[in-house]
């Protein structure tokens, strides 16, 4: 009798051990696993698989607009260091191969003489018009009465004169420092997802209960994917129950790229920015007040 309740004891006790490994398997599996030999943590993508974005889809889809009302406004929002003018680059190669005339604006190139600006960018006009204003935080608090009022229906006289396709590209480092006009964009990329980050995105995406729980889930994810790109230099991440491996990208090793939050389309997704296989100048496309720089 002893000897089968010693035997029971420990078949139940083997059950149990079992039971116990299987539930922490499927625990480790769909949440943080045990980090072995150094590698970071398998993070799960949030809201299934059609969470990406590439810089070519959000191309095509700009041309689309285009196509329909002549304008396209992406607003790009993050400090430096988080990959905004490689994927300015992207979009450049990819305006020129199509013909788009490339104006990059720096703020010292116009916010001092709008009009001056506007009007040496003349030169050479095309139908087909791809242009950048780069660093709008801030830059307008130390500028005129007149300059300010300019500025504030910048695109409108911009797309008077030109007569043309315009496919504008904002950048600013804080959405509350950007002037309005910032406001009128379609699409919305946060090339770093902080806390302040989420805030401007809450501004952004409004009241829409469902948008706004999606947010949540992308900011957790991006904000921990870009520790760990930043900490190991790679990160593992789970689709669909397919396990997926990503180099992160840094100044001397391009990798495999960055992960952002893109608002598009009405809804919040991942934004997978690629290294530029090529590069171009962006200085050769500014008209400062000296001329074409080259």
């Amino acid at each position: 009798m002893g000897v089968y309740c010693n035997g029971a004891i420990l078949m139940s006790l083997e059950l149990h051990a079992k039971y116990v490994n299987n539930v922490l398997k499927y625990y480790s599996q769909q949440f943080d696993h045990v980090v072995e030999d150094d590698q970071p943590i398998t993070e799960i993508m949030p809201n299934g698989g059609d969470s990406f974005v590439t810089v070519d889809q959000l191309y095509e889809d700009g041309l689309a607009y285009l196509n329909s009302n002549e304008f396209y406004a992406l607003s790009l929002v993050g400090p430096q260091g988080t990959g905004k003018t490689n994927m300015i680059i992207q979009f450049a190669i990819r305006a020129l191969r199509d013909g788009f005339k490339i104006i990059y604006a720096l703020p010292e190139d116009y916010l001092n003489d709008v009009d001056g600006w506007l009007h040496r960018t003349l030169e050479d006009p095309k139908p087909k018009v791809f242009l950048v204003l780069e660093d709008l935080s801030y830059s307008l608090g130390a500028q005129s009465k007149k300059n300010t009022d300019l500025m504030k229906n910048f695109v409108s006289r911009f797309r008077h004169l030109y007569k043309a396709q315009v496919f504008v590209i904002y950048i600013t480092h804080r959405l509350h420092a950007a002037p309005p006009m910032l406001r009128n964009s379609a699409s919305w990329i946060f090339t770093n997802m902080q806390s302040g980050d989420r805030d401007d995105a809450l501004e952004i995406v409004g009241k829409n209960k469902e948008i706004k729980q999606r947010l949540e889930s992308v900011y957790q994810f991006i904000s921990r994917v870009t520790l760990e790109g930043v900490k190991f230099g790679i990160v593992h991440y789970r689709l669909e129950d397919q396990d997926y491996t990503f180099r992160w990208g840094k100044k001397d090793d391009p990798g495999d790229g960055r992960l952002m939050c893109v608002y598009h389309g009405a809804d919040l997704k991942i934004f997978k920015v690629e290294k530029a296989p090529e590069l171009i100048n962006l200085d050769e496309y500014r008209y400062p007040k000296d001329g074409l720089m080259l």
